[in-house]
């Protein structure tokens, strides 16, 4: 065989290796392999890369510390629409809105007079209801007075009208109460005001405030009718009002009798 030759068939040999080398190099789509060598890629990136996980918040930690701490109990807030007791003047007339309220209703009756004792509550609605205690006397010579719980509701517009009662001291009927048509304070009445203090001497774990002087009822001495703010010797006790009776012997001695919660609420 001549040198030509063999030289020949030595380059045809080399071009046939050069393309099976390209065809392992080469992806099944037929561009070349663009996989880096496991051993090439850096640890920064293989960490990156397996480090890609859900967030666990998207908020800040201070963020998210505060808003748990939002959500640990603390004092209920009071309900919307529910009724307020009084804790200040116990007077209607201390209070312009509900003074003008208990007028207007009372005027709408003209077989009735109305006397305001106290303003017990109130609720915000659409517009305002009051709950007061007031003396109601019907129209007449002889008519005696009731003691009644008395609801009125005054609009946004400014009217008022009654719109609930509750007879707490009515006819008088034997051995009943006889609501007080005089003055209804414990200082303008000395015996009650005396009968009051003795009963009072070291009793303790709720404050009493005396209100009013609402009725006597004769026994065997007498029962007094008092209405009272009362108060359990609490930091956090919520006062109430309540009727409060006292009893008086014909010696002149006196002791607490109940102690009667009025529910404020329309009957």
């Amino acid at each position: 065989m001549s040198r030509k030759m063999r030289y020949a068939l030595v380059a045809a040999g080399g071009a046939v290796c050069a393309l099976i080398l390209m065809s392992i190099f080469r992806s099944p789509g037929g561009e070349e392999s663009t996989s880096p060598d496991p051993e090439s890629v850096s640890p920064a990136e293989t960490s990156a890369a397996e480090s890609v996980e859900p967030a666990e918040s998207v908020l800040p930690a201070e963020s998210t510390e505060s808003f748990e701490e939002s959500l640990e109990p603390g004092p209920a807030p009071a309900l919307v629409g529910g009724w307020t007791i009084n804790t200040g003047d116990t007077a209607v007339e201390a209070d312009e809105r509900a003074a003008k309220a208990f007028e207007l209703a009372a005027a709408a009756d003209q077989e009735h007079t109305y006397d305001p004792i106290a303003l017990l509550a109130t609720q915000v609605v659409a517009g305002t209801n009051y709950c007061f205690a007031a003396r109601v006397t019907a129209a007449g010579p002889d008519a005696l007075p009731e003691i009644r719980i008395l609801y009125v509701y005054a609009d946004l517009s400014g009217n008022a009208e009654i719109i609930g009662k509750k007879v707490i001291v009515g006819e008088v009927m034997p051995g009943s109460f006889e609501a007080n048509a005089g003055d209804l304070t414990l200082e303008a009445n000395e015996e009650v005001k005396a009968a009051w203090d003795k009963a009072l001497e070291g009793l303790l774990g709720v404050d009493y405030e005396p209100v009013a002087y609402l009725a006597k009822q004769i026994v065997s001495g007498s029962n007094y009718l008092i209405l009272c703010r009362t108060t359990v010797v609490h930091p956090d006790a919520v006062p109430e009002f309540s009727l409060v009776t006292i009893y008086q012997d014909l010696q002149g001695n006196a002791k607490f009798g109940e102690s009667e919660p009025i529910e404020i609420g329309l009957p």
